[in-house]
């Protein structure tokens, strides 16, 4: 099995039922953005792959736990990267349409087209019409393990510590499978983040590589983000402000819409799954509520 398609299951079946009954209780109210069948891009029945794992699409999920689809669009990121380590997207970037309804808020197992991919990348796609204006090209920059836990920082600043996403919570980081952080959603905002450590796929197996020290100013390392998050004039979420101080920028000039379609093709069946909870020590982001 390739390294690319490894990920823990866990109950995929509780996930999704947890979700869909946060979602009847209100957990969020959605201003619907645009009506998705107006748009012929949504409706592109192109098969590109398939998943082996029923997908979390909706936005609660998606800002405020780890995320399957998430850890898919930042490892495309990432594995396209040029010699990138991490990969990281705002859960802002990745979610459903939520005009479409809770019904679309699973991405069920089987064929994968290029219409999905569309309807979850809905700000990062190449149609040239709206909802996508402005998609993202890659950027790889260089941040040392000081600067990496401040954008996690922010990245969990608006998490209220009951686990509920809080507000503006778009902002909120899923890395790629090669980024493992631990927080603590008690504590006070800016000191948030406990642990974080590399990981890396050697022999059918994916371990860790060490952890990264988040002290330090000197070690770099090469993360995939964005190219919306390096633009100051238009500054994103607070993470501008934290990734311009990053060196060694380049842009790629590769869209993320592209690298996702193209990492779902080359990897397909894609087995990434859903954890059942938050805190699960599996997942990339292991997190503490009150």
């Amino acid at each position: 099995m390739s390294g690319e398609k490894m990920r823990w299951p866990g109950s995929v079946a509780a996930v999704v039922a947890l979700f869909l009954a946060a979602l009847a209780g209100g957990c969020g109210n959605f201003e619907s953005r645009d009506n998705a069948d107006k748009y012929v891009v949504y409706k592109d029945p192109t098969v590109i792959g398939s998943i082996k794992y029923p997908l979390v699409t909706g936005y609660p999920h998606n800002s405020n736990c780890d995320s399957a689809l998430g850890a898919i669009v930042a490892d495309s990121m990432r594995y396209y990267g040029l010699d990138a380590q991490i990969g990281l997207i705002n859960s802002g970037a990745v979610r459903w349409n939520p005009s479409q309804g809770a019904a679309n808020d699973i991405l069920p197992v089987g064929p994968v087209t290029k219409g999905d991919v569309n309807k979850f990348l809905p700000y990062d796609n190449l149609t040239g019409i709206s909802p996508a204006t402005a998609p993202s090209t890659v950027v790889i920059v260089g941040l040392t393990g000081k600067l990496l836990k401040d954008t996690m920082e922010n990245s969990f600043s608006r998490m209220l510590s009951d686990g509920t996403p809080g507000t503006s919570y778009g902002r909120f980081l899923q890395p790629s499978t090669t980024l493992k952080v631990w927080a603590d959603a008690t504590k006070p905002v800016g000191s948030r983040i406990t642990r974080m450590a590399l990981n890396q796929y050697n022999n059918g197996m994916w371990s860790s590589a060490g952890d990264i020290d988040m002290a330090d100013t000197t070690v770099k390392y090469r993360v995939a983000v964005p190219s919306k998050y390096m633009n100051a004039s238009a500054p994103l979420d607070g993470h501008t402000a934290i990734l311009t101080k990053g060196t060694d920028i380049v842009d790629t000039k590769l869209y993320i819409y592209d690298l996702t379609v193209n990492y779902i093709s080359k990897f397909s069946p894609i087995m990434y799954g859903e954890t059942a909870s938050c805190t699960d020590a599996a997942n990339r982001l292991v997190i503490t509520h009150q």
